[in-house]
């Protein structure tokens, strides 16, 4: 579906985020040894900035924090380019394992349309679980950004941003890892405005 972004007030335009950040200029390929590093579930009002290698694959490191740490999760919301029947089939499972009782997936129109052209697998496979399953939302507009929310059972509510698609590449990526109630709700928000009610 097409999807235009509406003109808000220019005070909904920007959030101001105060915080602590940690630095881990290290580069990680496995997502899972990732996770183990991090040892920790992140505090309130602090960040970690994550440098990683490009054939490291960010979608298996939304699935791995997500069962590493136990979460049970209101709502996942992911923002991304382009994603890989893997990290679609992990969602779906998250969702039949538990762990998830909402996955919103919003991808970039470019990558319906050339995956439609192409008629891949991946496309019968989104069709498929959006159909199928009430707890999966897919929606799609002219997005490039890279953004994850997680809202969990307790209330707390995080968010990962940075440059890497679900998928891997051949370039060096970042990553940033908040606890942060406001930089959710702007992203969270700004997302339902985007979609303008699109989700069922």
């Amino acid at each position: 579906m097409k999807i235009e972004l509406k003109k808000t007030e220019e005070k909904e335009n920007f959030v101001k985020i105060k915080h602590e950040i940690k630095s881990m200029f290290v580069h990680y390929k496995n997502a899972a040894e990732l996770v183990k590093q991090i040892k920790y579930f992140p505090e309130k009002n602090t960040a970690t900035y994550i440098w990683i290698e490009g054939n490291f694959i960010f979608g298996d490191f939304i699935t791995q924090f997500i069962v590493q740490h136990q979460l049970k999760l209101k709502e996942l919301t992911i923002i991304t380019l382009s994603i890989t029947r893997q990290n679609i089939e992990a969602l779906d499972e998250l969702i039949k394992q538990g762990y998830c009782d909402k996955i919103t997936l919003c991808l970039s129109d470019y990558y319906i349309r050339t995956e439609k052209i192409k008629q891949t697998k991946t496309i019968e496979l989104l069709t498929k679980i959006n159909a199928e399953n009430p707890k999966f939302n897919l929606v799609s507009t002219e997005t490039h950004q890279k953004i994850v929310l997680l809202h969990t059972s307790l209330d707390n509510k995080i968010v990962f941003h940075g440059s890497a698609n679900m998928k891997g590449s051949q370039n060096f990526e970042q990553l940033m890892i908040e606890s942060n109630n406001d930089l959710y709700d702007f992203n969270y928000n700004a997302l339902n405005k985007l979609i303008n009610g699109n989700i069922r």
